[in-house]
């Protein structure tokens, strides 16, 4: 299904659900839809610590619960700006949807902790090859994480067509590892964390540390439209979104406070995921590294130029 079409199927059920009720104040606020992740604390600070009001920019955080939802919010006008994958950001521009970059958001680098390849004990997997013939359980068939993990397996010389994959929400993963209904999942944080302390498994691979450069997984996505219609706008968000990142980098124990609010996870396990690494320059090379991975992996039918992908 395109997301053209996706789009139409589901915006109308977005809408009402985002903007029932009637306006009570101007201006009217700019909706940010966002999915319930720590990779976009920059936001969650800025909101909570009065940034995105001191720029004179009424903001209203909405949680929605599913990444490829986002693109169709989007499109219907229930959200003005959405935090979006990397890799569901270039598969809605492939379907044909006009949508751009306002802001980056966060990036997996080779340090970060907060996902990884967790086999569980016993499986016998050490390095790349082991995962040959083995089942693995993804977040999503061609979501971030999968994308990463097959080029990984590429870069090590293994094809990821002799790897079964399992479609399974992250928190199934805990149990399938405990009840060994796989040999390895593709898992992120707080899943991550949890599946270490009981001792079912150990991390094999983050993927991105055998990466030449850090790999982006989070922007701030709007229309086109919607970004030449408000320059001013997106000024003031770019703006307030780097104070909300400083303050997150100085003030990491305060912003998983934060992180649990908004997220809605218990605050004893948002205080111990560890702080993404949130970004704030332009990188078009990182960008064009994902559409190149996507590419090679037969997931984009178009070769989108990287300059036109970003908002002025």
């Amino acid at each position: 299904m395109t997301f053209k079409i996706f789009a139409k199927v589901i915006a109308l059920a977005l809408t009402a659900s985002l903007m029932a009720g009637p306006a009570l104040a101007q201006p009217k606020p700019l909706v940010l839809g966002h999915v319930a992740t720590a990779e976009i604390a920059g936001a969650f600070m800025a909101s909570s610590e009065g940034y995105f009001k001191d720029a004179g920019l009424p903001v209203e955080l909405k949680l929605i619960p599913l990444n490829p939802s986002m693109p169709p919010a989007l499109q219907s006008g229930a959200v003005q700006v959405a935090t979006i994958t990397s890799t569901t950001f270039l598969q809605a521009v492939d379907g044909g949807l006009d949508l751009v970059v306002i802001a980056e958001g966060s990036v997996g680098a080779k340090t970060s902790k907060n996902f990884a390849a967790f086999a569980r004990n016993g499986s016998g997997i050490q390095k790349p090859q082991d995962f040959v013939g083995k089942k693995v359980g993804v977040p999503g068939v061609g979501a971030i994480l999968h994308v990463w993990f097959r080029k990984w397996l590429a870069l090590n010389g293994v094809d990821a067509k002799r790897v079964t994959f399992v479609e399974s929400g992250f928190p199934q993963h805990p149990d399938l590892i405990r009840g060994g209904s796989v040999d390895a999942v593709i898992t992120a944080e707080p899943m991550l964390g949890r599946m270490l302390e009981s001792n079912t498994g150990y991390v094999v691979t983050s993927m991105v540390s055998n990466f030449e450069q850090p790999m982006p997984i989070f922007y701030y996505v709007s229309t086109r439209d919607y970004a030449k219609a408000n320059p001013d706008v997106i000024a003031k968000f770019r703006e307030a979104l780097k104070k909300g990142i400083a303050f997150a980098e100085a003030n990491p124990d305060q912003t998983k406070v934060q992180i649990a609010r908004f997220t809605g996870l218990p605050p004893d396990v948002a205080a111990k995921i560890p702080m993404p690494q949130l970004v704030t320059a332009r990188d078009p090379a990182t960008l064009a590294a994902t559409i190149a991975m996507m590419r090679e992996q037969g997931m984009l039918r178009t070769n989108p130029e990287v300059g036109r992908l970003y908002a002025q």
